[in-house]
């Protein structure tokens, strides 16, 4: 937990203190600021050599040094002396250590220091010390209050003191009295070095004495914090920054912790508050507070008491920001049963489900985090929904139906042919089938935006829970199997589909597309249908039960198409083209009597039936067959170029009768004349499909030559953007220029010609109409740029990249920018672009780091995240920049300046 912005504390640490079982162990350190000005224990020994008129042995321990002090030089007594200087007092390091210690129970506190200021610290602060105890005269290790100084105190003989190998030896080795202190208390408590360095005499005693895998820890140095020395002393390291020999950065730290130790109820909740209001981008600091107040009741409720007073768009933020905290991802993974999951699971229902604004935020959050609900959120969603029912019942309806069949592990179908033999051998019961073919909803992230509304509804589809193979084995086994005919089945079978449609119409509401059978471009087998889902199962089975019943049968056409659902009425079409009871003229006023000639939910089957009848067809039908085709569709009024569309369709639907009924003559004058209305239609390769999956690799098709297009730039920027921006991209001819080939030219001339660059983004501000495509421009503009030599644009075009980073569309090609930049000025001196990056790389992450969410599915490590995402760059962006400039300043350098700092802190 990050306890200030210089220093994280291990969680660990704040639970035992919190508990009353940590320990904290002051060393020299603590003693050397002013005004205790303490010599550290190599000064001390230097000291001491000096008034024995020896040479310091710099390679020697301190220790054995001190023990080959001469016979006739009282160690100890100097020692003493010079430890207890007149002046000396406690500093702040003893202050806050002693409120510390003794904020959340009795304190204990272990020196090795020879001074009292811990005590003189605790008595001006009305702390209570209980006990005082000096070695050898040691209490039990597991079982003590008060301050332990284990090698002696001033206020004892100098002979006390351990200072010599001998003393040490005696205390740790012979006589072992501060190793049966020390051992028990390293067993029972967390201990927290404070004021000591790994090579402290102290620290090698407790090695060679001590238990291992005790949970030790220490402050200490940035410097320091990574040597392997502190790892094979069993100690984790807490590293706070050294300026200038200055260990402000260690108080303060423990200062933040006392007073967070310290906080009352209304304390906490008046902190909670402030960090709620302010919104969901946190500093470290207040991110772990936050986050580890959640982790209790009573901070749960301070945080749902805090966003209950904020309005819905900051409520929404601290919703996506709490999507990534353990303890509410538990609730949708059917896990959670605690009392903080209790109070989250109905903060979230009362907050977001029960909300008319807010409750797509809430299926959003479902899609983020799963569909396996635990019991409190579960219910406490019921109850929501019942709420949320009197104010907008739609959406109730949505969420119930999610509810009542889509909950993983609950209301949603489990794959009951898991536990069933391999297809092939005999059908299952019926019963086994029926809960096999029962539909649920799955909510995704739609595929055709790229960013969510907060609180749009995410997408849904119908699927099925068995595997798309072993869901078409068994049902078409239990088609095979059964007699022809049988209405179980088939009630089975039509049931699955016409629940499936039921949950989409509930979730959707009306819609003008089938959801359901768009993904199926035909009824019969078809290679255009090679990548199968779950619903084609059900399909299939229909379409075998309807070819295995139609001469028993023939009224199942009417019956399926009654359903008024366009997968039945396309089955039912299938099987008109399939009935061999039916001339082609009763087919075809079968599809005359009902107007169906131009629907586009069931064309390719309609088509069909056409393609196998026209030719055979009497006059008189044909006849009436061209009339409806003449009338063409019914189109809306306010269809954009609803003329064109319209004779589109009815040549479309010419050129396929012709092609069915070559001889046809008043169908090819027809076709004649729809061919002189519009000479320049074409017909398609397929006629039946409105579209087409086909592979292979397109060639970009650029509007013009870049040159050419550099050319009108320089000329007349309006005119040549206009040659580029009025230009029709909306036919779909394979080798015609589309919107991103527009793109690509203006990309290409941003990077070759950056000051052109400049002159488009003025020409586009300049324009009104432009919608969307301002935004794909100034994108395609700044990721020229971005591989460019900027040169004398350098500073413009940093500027005007600024000008977007709000638009969170645009963070990828803004960090791109910056990162490729910085990359390829890396030997470079500071520049004022270089200047202005810096600040565009700390508002990117102020706008957007708090909302940034990926695919899961489009990520596979976090390596391709890394390289692969706006913030990926953005890390990669200060490492080149901090290299850049440590390669300028090397011989100055002093570590990471305070912008570089906070960059790194985000």
């Amino acid at each position: 937990m990050w306890i200030t912005s210089d220093v994280e504390l291990p969680q660990p640490v704040i639970d035992a203190h919190a508990e009353g079982q940590l320990v904290f162990f002051v060393g020299a350190g603590a003693s050397f600021d002013a005004p205790s000005s303490l010599p550290l224990f190599g000064a001390l020994a230097r000291q001491l050599a000096e008034l024995a008129c020896v040479p310091f042995d710099e390679a020697a321990p301190i220790d054995f040094f001190l023990g080959s002090m001469p016979e006739n030089f009282d160690t100890h007594t100097h020692a003493r002396e010079l430890i207890a200087p007149a002046g000396s007092a406690p500093n702040s390091t003893h202050a806050v250590l002693v409120r510390l210690a003794s904020a959340t129970g009795p304190l204990r506190i272990v020196t090795t220091n020879f001074d009292d200021h811990l005590s003189s610290a605790a008595s001006a602060r009305n702390v209570d010390v209980c006990n005082k105890w000096f070695g050898p005269a040691l209490p039990l290790g597991d079982d003590f209050a008060g301050i332990v100084h284990i090698h002696g105190s001033v206020l004892n003989e100098p002979r006390g003191l351990v200072l010599t190998d001998s003393d040490f030896g005696r205390a740790y080795l012979t006589y072992a009295w501060a190793t049966r202190f020390l051992l028990p208390m390293f067993q029972k408590f967390t201990v927290l070095f404070i004021g000591y360095s790994h090579d402290d005499p102290i620290m090698r005693y407790l090695a060679l004495g001590l238990p291992s895998r005790t949970p030790r820890y220490a402050f200490t140095g940035e410097d320091q914090a990574g040597d392997p020395k502190w790892t094979r002393l069993g100690v984790e390291t807490i590293a706070y920054p050294v300026r200038d020999h200055d260990h402000g950065a260690l108080v303060a730290s423990l200062e933040a912790w006392d007073a967070r130790a310290r906080m009352g109820r209304l304390d906490q909740q008046s902190r909670m508050a402030q960090i709620v209001e302010a919104g969901s981008t946190l500093t470290p600091v207040d991110h772990d507070y936050a986050s580890g107040r959640l982790q209790i009741v009573d901070g749960a409720r301070q945080f749902a008491m805090a966003t209950a007073k904020v309005d819905p768009s900051r409520q929404l933020e601290w919703l996506r920001w709490i999507e990534g905290l353990p303890e509410f991802k538990a609730l949708f993974d059917g896990r959670s049963e605690c009392e903080v999951s209790s109070v989250l699971a109905y903060w979230y229902s009362d907050t977001f489900v029960a909300s008319s604004e807010c409750h797509g935020a809430a299926l959003q959050t479902v899609q983020r985090l799963g569909q396996t609900f635990s019991d409190v959120l579960f219910h406490a969603a019921l109850s929501a929904v019942e709420r949320l029912a009197k104010s907008d019942p739609d959406a109730a309806r949505r969420w119930k139906v999610i509810l009542a069949t889509s909950v993983l592990g609950r209301s949603a179908p489990i794959d009951p042919l898991e536990l069933s033999y391999e297809a092939g051998e005999l059908a299952e019961p019926i019963s086994v089938l029926r809960a096999a073919v029962r539909p649920f909803l799955v909510l995704k992230r739609p595929w055709f935006v790229d960013e969510q509304v907060a609180t749009d509804i995410p997408d849904a589809e119908a699927t099925w829970s068995s595997e798309e193979v072993s869901l078409t084995s068994h049902v078409l086994r239990a088609v095979v199997a059964a007699p022809c005919g049988d209405p179980k089945i088939v009630a089975v079978l039509e049931e699955s589909l016409n629940a499936a449609y039921d949950l989409l119409d509930v979730y959707h509401g009306a819609s003008q597309w089938d959801r359901l059978g768009a993904g199926r471009s035909a009824i019969e087998a078809h290679d255009q249908d090679q990548f199968r889902n779950p619903i084609d199962a059900i399909i299939d089975g229909l379409r075998a039960y309807g070819e295995k019943a139609l001469s028993k049968q023939p009224t199942l056409i009417e019956r399926w198409w009654c359903f008024e659902r366009p997968l039945f009425r396309r089955l039912s079409l299938h099987l008109l083209h399939e009935d061999e009871s039916r001339t082609p003229d009763q087919k075809i006023d079968w599809l005359l009597d009902r107007s169906v000639l131009y629907e586009p939910d069931i064309k390719h089957e309609v088509y069909r039936v056409l393609n196998t009848t026209a030719s055979d067809a009497s006059g008189a039908v044909r006849e009436r067959l061209l009339s409806a085709a003449r009338v063409g569709p019914n189109l809306a009024d306010d269809l954009p170029d609803r003329e064109r569309h319209d004779a589109y369709m009815r040549f479309n639907l010419v050129v396929w009768l012709v092609a069915a009924a070559p001889s046809w003559a008043d169908a090819r004058d027809l076709l004649a004349e729809l061919r002189a209305a519009n000479p320049d239609f074409e017909p398609r390769e397929h006629p039946d499909f409105d579209s087409w999956m086909t592979s292979g690799t397109r060639r970009v098709t650029l509007p013009m030559e870049p040159d050419v297009f550099a050319q009108a730039l320089a000329d007349d920027p309006k005119v040549a953007m206009d040659g580029v921006l009025h230009r029709d991209y909306s036919e779909r001819n394979f080798d015609e220029p589309r919107w991103g080939d527009a793109l690509s030219l203006v990309r290409s001339i941003a990077g070759t010609r950056p000051e052109l660059g400049e002159q488009i983004w003025t020409d586009i501000d300049s324009r009104t109409d432009l919608g969307s495509k301002a935004i794909d421009l100034h994108e395609a503009i700044i990721e020229g740029w971005a591989k460019a030599d900027l040169g004398e644009v350098a500073d413009t075009a940093v500027a005007r990249v600024g000008t977007v980073v709000s638009t969170s569309s645009s963070a990828r090609s803004v960090s791109k920018f910056i990162l490729e930049q910085v990359q390829s000025q890396i030997e470079s001196a500071e520049t004022p672009a270089l200047t202005a990056m810096r600040k565009v790389a700390h508002d990117l992450w102020a706008q957007h780091g708090n909302t940034f969410t990926h695919r899961q599915e489009d990520v596979l490590s976090a390596g391709s995240l890394y390289l692969n995402c706006w913030p990926g760059d953005l890390t990669r962006y200060w490492i080149t920049e901090i290299d850049r400039r440590w390669r300028k300043q090397r011989d100055e350098w002093s570590g990471l300046n305070g912008e570089e700092g906070s960059a790194c802190l985000i």
